[in-house]
């Protein structure tokens, strides 16, 4: 019998597998689908999806810069493990 560490990285390499096999059939089937359609529903889309990337992009800049917003939910996160550890 395999060790069990050696046994969780072949259950990883086995659901990775089926992640990249599945995201790979999805995108298969995106281009399908874009390449049935017409060249003017096709610039149509592609003029919605920019529309919708810049809004959400105008979205993002509204709110200010915080270089450590990362850091602060590390911190978070520490704590309640702390807390768990604790008790």
């Amino acid at each position: 019998m395999p060790p069990p560490r050696r046994v969780a990285r072949q259950r990883q390499h086995v659901w990775a597998g089926y992640c990249s096999t599945r995201s790979q059939a999805q995108r298969e089937q995106g281009d399908a689908r874009r390449a049935a359609l017409a060249p003017e529903e096709q610039a149509a889309e592609d003029a919605e999806s920019e529309a919708a990337y810049r809004a959400d992009m105008a979205d993002a800049a509204r709110e200010p810069y915080d270089p450590y917003e990362g850091k602060y939910q590390e911190m978070a996160w520490e704590a309640q493990e702390e807390e768990r550890s604790d008790e």
